[in-house]
């Protein structure tokens, strides 16, 4: 979700990549970034630590970031970020990221690495981050140079959002710091998100099915997971329970008794019977 506020890419001044990222990273509508601090990493972290726009939480664990990144994304429609050092710290983001791309999430893993001549030289901590997250993202590069900055991110951030999915961005640490004067590059005339509408007629047909069902059920999916409202109206209109799939899980009130939670080898029971009575 980008607001349009976030529409704007004014010119930007001369600025550190580290700056130039979290100042980019705005436009696009990020409000969060997840991560654990290390050194590789700490020139970004302290260029969030100097602006208010954009929110950095601190996890125990790398792994607990990216699924955090993973669930904001999935409950918000916001594109979130996900930090970690080189090495290790990357590795472990792997389980959540793959979270997110399972559930079509969009986040942003942004990955610490070490210097531009320490990489594939078997340095400390330097790992092969490219084949690493070659089967879990849509985008997955490595800024070598600073005048990359604006269109990686730019590209990255316009994966996760299209694709809905994992984008991988990579920071040598001699990078972070190196000044970048080129223009703030936002959303406007870059992003395409498509919303699809079912024709009106299959509406209309739809509609007489359920007004005319004895006993109708609603099956949301995880398509319907940012129409909580619009779904919980059409099942009071209707009487009619929701069950939702896995992915959806969360997208119905609990509070309200149509509501019958998961159908399902993962669900409960109340769901599966609704649908065995449909």
């Amino acid at each position: 979700m980008v607001t349009q506020a976030a529409a704007k890419a004014p010119a930007a001044p001369a600025r550190s990549v580290a700056e130039f990222l979290v100042a980019q990273l705005g436009l696009w509508g990020v409000q969060q970034m997840f991560g654990v601090q290390g050194r590789s990493i700490l020139g970004i972290l302290d260029a969030v630590r100097r602006q208010d726009a954009i929110r950095y939480v601190e996890t125990r664990h790398e792994e607990a970031a990216a699924l955090m990144a993973s669930a904001y994304a999935k409950l918000t429609g916001r594109l979130s970020v996900c930090i970690a050092p080189s090495g290790p710290g990357v590795t472990n983001l792997l389980t959540g990221l793959y979270d997110a791309e399972a559930d079509g999430a969009p986040v942003l893993a942004l990955c610490g690495q070490e210097r531009r001549g320490s990489i594939g030289r078997g340095a400390y901590q330097s790992i092969d981050q490219h084949a690493l997250f070659e089967t879990s993202s849509h985008f997955n590069h490595d800024v070598m140079d600073p005048s990359q900055t604006p269109e990686l991110l730019m590209l990255a951030c316009k994966a996760a959002l299209e694709k809905n999915g994992v984008a991988r961005l990579g920071i040598p640490s001699d990078v972070e710091g190196a000044p970048v004067s080129d223009r703030l590059i936002g959303p406007a005339g870059h992003l395409v998100q498509e919303r699809w509408a079912a024709p009106p007629q299959r509406v209309a047909e739809a509609v007489e099915m359920l007004a005319g069902a004895q006993r109708p059920v609603i099956l949301a999916g995880q398509g319907a997971r940012h129409s909580r409202e619009a779904v919980m109206r059409c099942a009071e209109l209707f009487d009619a329970p929701v069950v939702t799939t896995c992915p959806a899980k969360g997208l119905t009130v609990w509070q309200s008794p149509l509501a019958m939670g998961v159908v399902g080898r993962f669900g409960t029971p109340i769901a599966d019977e609704a649908v065995r009575r449909a």
